[in-house]
């Protein structure tokens, strides 16, 4: 098992945040985009499956507040 999980999907990160998985860090070496680094776990793997396969269902404004998390992730230059 990867000790880590990478996304630079913003979705992705925006639901893994919500769900609670433990970010390690995110890297915002590519001024085009940022990757977030998340601690794999089985729980990761199995909330991913299903996110792509639309099976994953999460609270809008708790998802609306991830978003919002990860955009400031974003904005402060990749510090956790």
């Amino acid at each position: 098992m990867k000790i880590r999980y990478e996304t630079s999907d913003f979705l992705t990160a925006s639901v893994l945040l919500l769900r609670k998985h433990p970010l390690l860090s995110t890297d915002a070496s590519d001024p085009r985009r940022v990757v977030f680094l998340f601690e794999d776990s089985d729980r990761l793997q199995r909330d991913i499956l299903k996110l792509k396969r639309g099976e994953l269902r999460v609270d809008p404004s708790d998802f609306w507040a991830a978003e919002r998390r990860c955009k400031q992730l974003i904005h402060e230059g990749g510090r956790v």
